[in-house]
């Protein structure tokens, strides 16, 4: 069995750890050694068992906090009576075996009728049988007391029976009848002493009630002293602080320091560490609180004069009853103020009702608990009084070299609060401090993890150094979601790594870390880093696990996470309660708000086109930031997301000036800090502004290094960014299955991927190439796709996308659906969309023949492609416009040829079939061929050849992007 037990013994000189002799002992029969700050528990003990050795019966019962003495009370007065001649049954009860039947019996009993023969045999009998020695009917419960009651009145008529049950709480049922049953015997010279937690009410009967208080401050400190005798002064006085008189928690303590620590030399943590047997002693129940409970009393350990409210005000949604109550039921905290009474005009605190609580709940804190205590408790300092950077400063310039747990700490605290921030160059330089002073090794490699996860966003060298430390004798990074955050980081921007591998080392984290907190900011960064990384993969197998986590960790739909999830599930698809909610995010937006989440709101803002509403706001962020000045003190993160945003706005808008100085103003500000991943959106940007313009070359080199970059890593967004690049680019060009390669390696026909904006700016030119090239299938499913996913519930940008690309395929309706698609609220405000539907819509009319409602759409394109300096798409507009009118494009030698028909013979004399030519035209092929029959003959030319030498004798003049133009 694995309870402690001592049987009967005779001639054990053996004393208690604590125990003293006395050069005086005490009267009576039992000679006793003396514990420390315990003669009066000792004289009450020693009188029942000195009545119980004179013919009398006795029962004690000694009560206590746990760890205050009990069990070594008991003992020694086992000690004593077995000294005296007594026969000793000691056993402890064990709670894991409570519900074994008697399984204290077995303690106490075993060694008696395992082979004895020196009691009865028919008692002997019946214990055989209770205790599993032997086969056979097990015993009633009556029978088997009276064989117990039988046997020890046989004992006790030979010697003073003593039985000592320490922690008789965990006693199994059965055993506890049999103790019962002994009790109300009263048998002559047979004590009953039992240890149990302070208020227990006794159940033996009548029996001695022994209380056993706290040491005394003097006996307390002697206790200290011999084992420790140069411990620093202010060590000693926070040690018997903490212990409250406990002598359990004053010999642990002390083991659990460094020598730096005892001495002095070293200033102590925050929370004194404990060890695993004196917290499962004192606190057994520690573990069963909640989570969020749990990490509100981390905070309030770590800083312990924060008023509740400001506690409260770092947990998210959570109320009072959620966080405080369960604390306040379970009896570990008090609600007070400190310095006085509380009144109206103080803030509410709490305070442990036991000192060392708040290093028990610390010793049971994971990694991930500890890291979300501090990301907390960063907002609570950002709330409430802000972070004294010179402070902090000042500790870092005195150059110590030594541990210090303390500063580390405080550290710490101020690292996230420059990360909350968005500061995350300042960050990174005070974790990397705090990991240096930081004694403790557990802590070591967690501030360790965090900064490697910070360094990652920011230093990738640093990273790479950092990441090896963290594996130096490290275990499984799943089993911690701080070290696969941090993992997962590195992993991404290696060379050697891969999106699938960094995404399945943070769901494996997840998987073995459940359950979560919704409010828990480590679980949502953890998630925030999850989505990136399905946003960075492209696929649709990584975006399921995502959505497994957000139902596991956030499944009320109207929660932030919720939201953003349900975003990229499809922004069409948000309830009447999440657009609620989202109208209010969006409407409270504040520049007093944390940076990133004023990002993360942007953000979803954005996916409706709604950047305009939190212009003023982002404006103010951008603002701090000065690329040519040393931004590592400026919250650029956030800054730099806030760029990229309005520079995504201002593309659709037409205003592709404005793109390319915000993206490249971005993208120098990534080169300052090294965000890659944010340095690859500013790329896309630039591209798109490239691509319409007509920027071959550069976009074939953004291209080709997204592309180089993705593969390896298998991060297929870049893929889809560098076939979106080349798809405009094609456009520009009139290339239509150039256009349908591209746009559907971007968008598969009838399914939108899960960045919907992408997929819905890429539908225009995905159904239009397939319309023209013979794929109407293709198109119809699109159509359908677009119709299902509803984007045009998303905004009005999307809505004129989606309009526009049912009015492709609907035959004789086309022409209703451009008319009401144009007609849109707002829809102007889409410049570039506007103009390209504009574009079609006109080319639709001429097909028809319906020239002067053609030229109506035509010339605005035109117009509008030439003012926003989209220079293919206007060479493409001209075009179309000269061939609906007898309007000439004068040159000299072929002064003959319209502007359409020299288009048609460049495109043949360069060598290109019919078919590629009536593409790129939107036309059939035949039609391509009644043109070169008439240019032939105008030009008095039989073959390509001949086409190629005379147009190469006299080129256009060129006024205007497209040429120009005599009417």
């Amino acid at each position: 069995m694995s309870a402690e037990c001592v049987a009967e013994r005779s001639g054990d000189d053996a004393q208690p750890d604590d125990a003293q002799p006395e050069d005086a002992q005490p009267s009576g029969h039992v000679r006793r050694g003396t514990l420390l700050g315990r003669e009066r528990e000792q004289r009450e003990i020693g009188a029942v068992i000195d009545s119980v050795i004179a013919g009398h019966s006795g029962v004690v019962l000694v009560r206590g906090e746990p760890g205050v003495g009990k069990t070594a009370l008991v003992t020694a007065a086992a000690d004593g009576a077995d000294r005296a001649g007594a026969a000793v049954l000691l056993g402890r009860a064990v709670a894991f075996e409570k519900s074994l039947p008697n399984a204290l019996l077995q303690v106490l009993l075993l060694h008696l009728v395992d082979g004895s023969t020196t009691v009865a045999s028919q008692h002997v009998s019946t214990l055989r049988l209770a205790l599993g020695l032997e086969a056979g009917e097990m015993p009633t419960s009556p029978a088997l007391a009276d064989a117990v009651v039988s046997l020890v009145a046989e004992i006790s008529t030979r010697a003073t029976v003593v039985i000592v049950v320490d922690d008789l709480q965990h006693a199994d049922q059965s055993s506890k009848e049999v103790l019962d049953a002994l009790v109300m015997a009263r048998l002559p010279r047979v004590a009953v002493v039992a240890t149990a937690p302070a208020h227990t009410q006794c159940g033996l009967g009548s029996c001695t009630v022994i209380d056993v208080v706290p040491l005394v401050d003097d006996a307390a400190s002697k206790l200290l002293s011999p084992a420790h005798p140069n411990m620093a002064l202010e060590v000693r006085r926070r040690i018997l602080a903490l212990a409250e008189g406990n002598p359990l928690a004053l010999r642990a303590l002390p083991a659990e320091l460094r020598h730096d620590h005892l001495d002095g030399s070293a200033s102590l943590p925050p929370v004194l560490p404990m060890s695993t047997v004196l917290r499962d002693r004192l606190f057994p129940d520690v573990a069963e609180l909640p989570g969020v409970t749990r990490r509100l009393l981390l905070m309030h350990a770590l800083a312990p004069d924060v008023p509740v409210n400001d506690l409260l005000a770092a947990l998210g949604s959570r109320t009072y009853s959620d966080v405080v109550t369960p604390a306040l039921d379970a009896g570990v905290v008090e609600v007070s103020v400190f310095d006085g009474e509380a009144t109206p005009a103080e803030p509410q605190r709490i305070r442990f009702t036991r000192a060392l609580f708040g290093s028990a709940l610390m010793s049971t804190a994971t990694d991930d608990e500890r890291s979300a205590t501090y990301r907390s408790l960063a907002r609570v300092t950002c709330i409430s009084a802000g972070i004294e950077s010179d402070f902090f400063e000042s500790d870092l310039s005195t150059g110590r070299t030594r541990f210090d747990d303390a500063l580390a700490t405080r550290l710490e605290v101020a690292a996230e609060a420059d990360l909350c921030t968005g500061e995350w160059r300042s960050g990174l330089d005070r974790l990397q401090r705090a990991v240096e002073l930081t004694g403790d090794r557990s802590e070591r490699h967690r501030r360790l993890a965090r900064a490697t996860q910070v360094a990652a966003r920011v230093d990738r060298e640093v990273a790479a150094q950092m990441f090896v430390g963290m594996q130096t004798g490290q275990r499984h990074f799943e089993n911690s979601i701080t070290d696969a955050l941090a993992a997962s980081a590195v992993i991404v921007i290696d060379d050697d790594g891969d999106v699938d591998t960094a995404y399945r080392m943070l769901m494996d984290a997840f998987e073995r870390t459940a359950p979560h907190d919704a409010d828990d900011p480590v679980v949502l960064e953890a998630v925030e880093a999850l989505r990136e990384l399905c946003w960075l993969g492209g696929r649709a197998e990584l975006w399921d696990g995502y959505r497994r986590v957000v139902d596991e960790v956030a499944p009320e739909a109207s929660s932030a996470l919720g939201l953003m999830a349900a975003l990229w599930r499809g922004p069409s698809t948000l309830s009447a309660v999440q657009r609620t909610t989202l109208d209010a995010l969006i409407a409270g937006l504040s520049v007093d708000q944390s940076p990133l989440w004023i990002g993360e709101v942007a953000e979803m803002a954005a996916t409706f086109d709604r950047i305009d509403e939190c212009r003023a706001v982002l404006d103010e962020l951008i603002d701090g930031i000065d690329t040519y000045r040393d931004v590592t003190s400026r919250p650029s993160i956030a800054a730099v997301w806030a760029m990229l945003l309005l520079a995504q706005d201002a593309f659709h808008r037409g205003k592709w000036s404005t793109t390319t100085e915000l993206a490249r103003r971005a993208k120098a500000v990534c080169g300052v800090d090294g965000h890659d991943h944010l340095g690859w959106l500013a790329d896309y940007l630039l591209g798109m502004v490239a691509a319409v313009r007509g920027e071959v070359d550069v976009v074939d080199q953004l291209a080709a290094r997204m592309r180089a970059w993705a593969i390896p890593r298998r991060a297929f967004v870049l893929i889809r960014f560098a076939e979106h690049l080349w798809t405009l680019v094609a456009g520009g060009r009139g290339d239509v299955g150039s256009v349908y390669i591209h746009a559907t390696a971007v968008s598969p026909v009838g399914r939108l991927g899960p960045y919907v904006s992408m997929s819905g700016m890429i539908a225009l030119d995905l159904v239009r190439s397939a319309t023209r090239t013979g794929r109407d299938d293709d198109a119809r499913a699109h159509v359908a796709a677009i119709e299902e996913a509803q984007i045009g519930r998303i905004s009005s940008r999307l809505n004129l996308i989606a309009l526009a690309c049912r009015a492709m395929i609907s035959g004789d309706d086309s022409g209703r659906l451009f008319e009401e698609a144009l007609a849109l609220p707002g829809a102007d405000q889409w410049v570039f969309e506007y103009a390209r539907i504009q574009y079609t819509y006109g080319m639709e009319l001429r097909r028809n023949q319906e020239l002067v409602a053609a030229r109506r759409q035509l010339r605005a394109a035109l117009s509008t492609f030439v003012e926003i300096g989209a220079t293919p798409w206007a060479t493409r507009a001209e075009a179309e416009l000269d061939a609906t009118a007898p309007t000439r494009n004068v040159a000299a030698a072929d002064s003959e040829l319209t502007a359409y028909e020299r288009r048609i013979a460049e495109m043949a004399a360069a060598g290109l079939t019919n078919k590629t030519v009536a593409e790129r035209l939107d036309i059939s092929h035949r039609t391509v061929g009644n043109h070169l029959y008439r240019i032939y003959a105008k030009l008095g030319v039989t073959s390509r050849v001949e086409l190629r030498d005379v147009l190469a004798v006299s080129k256009p003049k060129t006024g205007s992007p497209a040429g120009r133009l005599v009417r």
